[in-house]
This record gives C-alpha cells, structure tokens and sequence, in this order.
C-alpha cells in the first residue's frame, strides 16, 4: 500500500529534479568520469564528468571501445564546461490542489 502510494505522489507531484553540489572541488590536473545513466543511444557517452586542466574547467566524455586486436580501450572528448539551467530540469505532471490522495 505504501509502495502505491509513493509511486502515486511521484506522478503526481511536481518535483524539481536537483543537482547535488558535493562538498569537492577539482583541482589542477585531475578530473572525475561517472556512468552516464542518461545513455538513450550508441552515440552517447558510457561515462562523463569533469576535469581541471590549465585552470579551465572542462566537461570530459568518455566511451568504452574495442581495438581490432581485441583490447579494450575508453576514448575521451574534452570541450568546454558548460553548467546546466533551470531550463535542463525536467517535471512530472502536477496534481490539483484538491487531488485525493488514494488511500
């Protein structure tokens, strides 16, 4: 019942989705990739991030290969860092004021 009623609120509720800052700063010469769990096609990048190099920040994708020998490999592409808007958050549908709450 309870497991209903979550699912509910989240489709029904307006719910801004947020950008957690972490409490880490990059610093010169090191950056960060993470799994890309926005992947919708093979031209999308396996993993993203974030790198500090020359005292620019950079936005770093990186894709997993395999050479023709066999080797497996991750091909990076670095470009400028741009941050994301209000505009790059999406919203679920929003309930009535007067929606029942089904339980």
């Amino acid at each position: 019942m309870f497991y209903n009623y979550i699912i509910w609120l989240l489709k029904n509720t307006k719910i801004k989705q947020e950008k957690i800052e972490m409490a880490y700063e990059t610093k010169e010469n090191t950056g960060s990739l993470f799994a890309n769990g926005n992947k919708k096609g093979d031209k999308h990048p396996d993993y993203t991030g974030k790198a500090m190099i020359g005292g620019n920040l950079l936005q770093v994708a990186g894709w997993i290969n395999e050479s023709k020998s066999g080797t497996n490999y991750m091909s990076l592409k670095f470009s400028e860092f741009t941050p994301r808007t209000d505009e790059d958050v999406e919203y679920v549908t929003t309930a009535p004021d007067n929606a029942k709450v089904p339980f």
